[in-house]
């Protein structure tokens, strides 16, 4: 979880109530995420993005299960992290170190 702007050290981890679906939405389980540089950028306040952090990390996930709909998603795995490595993943990104996307197992 992401609440302020910052360095990798205001990533966070959470535990949080699980949401129920209204009508029309799912509820998806997230076994695994990446991070990528928009997120980075938008972190650091380095994007011209001006909305509220936390509603721009969730942004990018919208477009990502359109791509799996449609099967045009092909992804390039470079690195993997565990979530307790978070901090570590973000570090990895901005030295681009990665190789490919960075993963994040929960």
């Amino acid at each position: 979880m992401i609440r302020a702007p910052g360095g990798p050290e205001v990533l966070k981890i959470e535990e949080v109530p699980v949401p129920v679906p209204r009508v029309g939405e799912a509820l998806i389980r997230v076994k695994a995420f990446g991070v990528n540089r928009s997120e980075l950028f938008t972190r650091q306040e380095h994007s011209s993005y001006s909305g509220d952090v936390e509603d721009f990390m969730r942004m990018p996930f919208d477009a990502l299960v359109q791509q799996v709909a449609e099967g045009a998603l092909r992804v390039q795995i470079g690195r993997t992290f565990r979530l307790d490595e978070i901090a570590e993943a973000h570090r990895c990104m901005e030295e681009n170190r990665a190789g490919g996307k960075i993963v994040v197992l929960t």
